[in-house]
Formats: structure tokens, C-alpha cells, sequence
């Protein structure tokens, strides 16, 4: 049993090592991925090569064991990262990319020996292609859900860069336990129990129980704002504080009481409707590890 992002997963297949032939195609698929986005009507695209994903599992020397030319050195642990950023900016024009990093976390086991180095190097090279902004994980949000006190700062990356600068505090958990049921349904709307799941499934339901908590963002207003008086960043990131209060920047300049997560629409929408009708449909609870 493993949790990512305070989701429970119970079933995957072995993880393996893509071969030095493969990763060119993966570079491809995020060009395509990216082709779609624009023709589908976004405005741009952000890479994602943070928290123990693909791209920051190339990144980490504590995940990335590889003797090829895509691991070892600082070079070569980026190489991916930059290919893939390089070939998205060519499809999309680099004036609509951005891309996430998070060089001092340790999600999923996907740390790294000298995140300092490597957030200024990724910082550095990613000059040279001009993409609109850098989006980076501030030092103090290490692990999932906890907040850390640290001396290491985000200021050399951010006098790195020629780019726009945007810095997110990360999430931090309330006090109240989170629960999550995902569910599998097959291509009969049936729920296949965990430990015999089996292809052709439809979907994957991810359901907010009743007791679910609420997730803060890692920047509050005053945080925010002495970020950008300091020079530290040109924007602040905001996400699921955003969600629950989708008129966040009127809150900010009123200094109004925030929404939490639980007491949105969306929530009581879940917890009202879809997790009833889901429950009853005898979805066996996760109980192995």
C-alpha cells in the first residue's frame, strides 16, 4: 500500500526502468500532450516535474540510479527534464510554457543530495529556451502535508532566472484526518474489488467521505505579499484556498475570512450525493498493505 497526495493506491504494476531507446518517444508524448492542450483552447501549458513524478524522478539523485547518459551527473539527470521542455517549447512557441519544479522536496521518496545545485542549474539552463515562467515548491515544503523550518531559500533561483518567478508554499493538512475511497469501476459500471482488479476497467473514482478535511495553502495573505515586497517572486501561487474561494483576490484586498475546503459546493455536493450512491453499490473497503 503506498499514499501520493493523500490518495490511497493499493495496486499497480511493478515500476521498471525505461529503456535509453524509450525515452525519446516519452519526450514525444508530452510534445503531443501539449499539441492537444493548444488545440483543445488552453492558453499555454505547464510541465510538470515536481513531486516525484516522472520528470523530478529523473531529476533526484536519491531516485535516479541510472548509468546513461540520463543519470549519474547533474547533466545528465536534467537532460530529460530540459528535452522534454525544449520540445514542448518548440511545438507551442515558448511563450506559452511554463513548468513546475520542486529541486528540495522529498515526495514520494524522490529526494535529492543537493537541491540547492540542482534547482540553480535547472534555473540556469532553462534561459536558454525562454519559456514565460519558472514555478517552483518553496524549501519548507519537504514532504506531503507537513511544513518544515529551513534556512535554504528560493532567492538564487529566482535572481537566476530571466523568466517570471512563481513561488507556491505547498499544502498543509488541517487537523482532521482525511479519508479517501477510490473505487474501479469495469466497462459495466461494476466495482472490481481491489486485489483482483483486472483490465477492461472505465474509470477510476476518487470519492471525499464524510470526515474529509480540508488542505490549506502554504501562503497565506501576508506571506504573499511580503514575498513580492521582498523581491522574492513575481507572482504567489494559490491552489486549493483558490478552490474553495474563488473570489480569493477580492478576499485578499478586503482582508475577508477565508472558506475552507470542506465548507464548499463542491464538498457538500460529494458528500451528499456521490459518496452515498457509490457506498451502496458494495465497493470493498482497503484493508491490506
Amino acid at each position: 500500500m503506498r499514499w501520493a497526495n493523500f490518495v490511497h493506491y493499493t495496486h499497480h504494476s511493478p515500476p521498471r526502468r525505461l529503456s535509453t531507446e524509450e525515452i525519446p518517444q516519452i519526450v514525444n508524448d508530452f510534445r503531443l500532450a501539449a499539441k492537444n492542450a493548444m488545440e483543445a483552447g488552453f492558453d499555454g501549458v505547464e510541465i510538470h516535474g515536481a513531486h516525484g513524478y516522472l520528470i523530478d524522478q529523473f531529476l533526484k539523485d536519491q531516485v535516479n540510479d541510472r548509468k546513461d547518459e540520463y543519470g549519474g551527473s547533474l547533466e545528465n539527470r536534467c537532460r530529460f527534464a530540459l528535452g522534454v521542455v525544449e520540445a514542448v517549447s518548440e511545438e507551442i512557441g515558448a511563450d506559452r510554457v511554463g513548468i513546475r519544479l520542486s529541486p528540495f522536496a522529498d515526495y514520494m521518496e524522490s529526494g535529492d543530495s543537493n537541491p540547492e545545485a540542482l534547482g540553480l542549474y535547472m534555473a540556469e539552463s532553462l534561459n536558454k529556451f525562454g519559456i514565460l515562467y519558472l514555478h517552483v515548491v518553496e524549501p519548507r515544503m519537504k514532504t506531503l502535508g507537513e511544513k518544515f523550518k529551513c534556512s535554504e531559500s528560493l532567492v538564487p533561483m529566482r535572481k537566476a532566472f530571466n523568466g517570471t518567478f512563481i513561488v507556491a508554499g505547498g499544502v498543509i493538512r488541517s487537523e482532521t484526518t482525511l479519508i479517501f475511497q477510490t473505487m474501479i469501476f469495469d466497462y459495466r459500471g461494476e466495482p472490481y474489488h481491489y486485489a483482483i482488479m483486472r483490465p477492461p476497467y472505465l474509470a477510476t473514482y476518487t470519492i471525499f467521505r464524510e470526515s474529509c478535511a480540508y488542505e490549506k495553502s502554504g501562503y497565506e495573505r501576508e506571506a504573499g505579499n511580503k514575498a513580492i515586497a521582498e523581491n522574492r517572486a513575481d507572482l504567489v501561487a494559490y491552489g486549493h484556498v483558490f478552490l474553495a474561494n474563488p473570489d480569493l483576490p477580492r478576499r485578499f484586498e478586503l482582508d475577508s475570512p477565508l472558506k475552507n475546503m470542506k465548507e464548499t459546493h463542491f464538498i457538500r455536493f460529494l458528500i451528499k450525493h456521490v459518496v452515498p450512491k457509490h457506498e451502496n453499490r458494495g465497493c470493498c473497503s482497503h484493508s491490506h498493505s
